[in-house]
């Protein structure tokens, strides 16, 4: 019985599908005409009867009707194709979501929610961009003494991880908790700024995880940045979370605009 139905069903597409590209083909266009000019030069031998207008007013809505029904079928043949063919890019694409696999489907309100955190990735990106000129940064002690006491530590944390590229590896990935937004701090500078471009619920979501201390320590190899990110992290998601951790981060590096 499935074989039978698939079988119909696959046939019907095949039919649809010769009909759209028949429909629109300059042919189809040219009878449809010679139809009309045939039906107006009818009128007149039949003396404009009620047979000879109902043709029309019948079979003008009927065949308009067919035609609606199968192009109907396979626009949504094409859109289901299409949206495979997106799946199989996103799952894929290594630093693409797969929480945007079969997205069509859900709920408008998630839809719009996820379209504001796109607005923000967008913000941050051209955040990215009008820094993207900017001087590797160069690290500095606010307080002299210290930086005169202890100049191979603070070299140390210049450079790469401060103005460079780290690459994709190494970046920070701010990402929502339903990974619908996916945004690449590629250095300590784009981290300060997109720090300040992300939504609360994604910042809340790292600061939970510890990933904040967890970067600063294994990739920017700063224990002391880390430490101040590891109790803003204890105290929770305070409002003043993402201050605190930006000014430690302003306070040990001089970060070119």
């Amino acid at each position: 019985m499935a074989d039978t139905l698939q079988g119909h069903a696959s046939r019907f597409a095949r039919v649809s599908n010769a009909t759209r590209r028949l429909i629109a083909s300059p042919r189809f266009s040219g009878l449809l005409i010679l139809a009309v000019g045939l039906w107006l030069a009818v009128g007149p031998l039949v003396a404009f009867s009620r047979t000879w207008e109902l043709t029309v007013t019948t079979g003008a809505p009927l065949l308009s009707l067919l035609i609606l029904v199968v192009i109907q079928h396979t626009q949504n043949s094409d859109d289901a194709a299409v949206q495979l063919k997106l799946n199989e890019v996103i799952r894929a694409t290594e630093q693409a979501s797969d929480g945007l696999i079969g997205i069509e489907d859900r709920p408008e309100i998630e839809l719009s929610r996820l379209l504001s955190d796109y607005w923000r990735h967008g913000r941050g990106e051209r955040l990215q961009r009008d820094t993207g000129a900017a001087q590797a940064a160069q690290p500095v002690s606010m307080d002299p003494a210290r930086r005169r006491t202890s100049p191979g530590r603070l070299r140390r944390h210049g450079g790469r991880q401060a103005g460079g590229d780290l690459g994709a590896e190494l970046s920070f990935i701010f990402r929502s908790p339903e990974g619908g937004l996916s945004l690449r701090a590629r250095n300590l500078a784009f981290f300060a700024r997109l720090a300040e471009a992300v939504d609360d619920q994604t910042w809340d979501h790292h600061l939970h995880r510890g990933d904040y201390s967890r970067w600063f320590r294994e990739v920017i190899r700063d224990d002391t940045l880390a430490a101040v990110a590891e109790q803003v992290e204890h105290d929770g998601p305070a409002l003043d979370s993402r201050q605190r951790i930006t000014s430690a981060i302003a306070e040990r590096y001089k970060l070119s605009a």
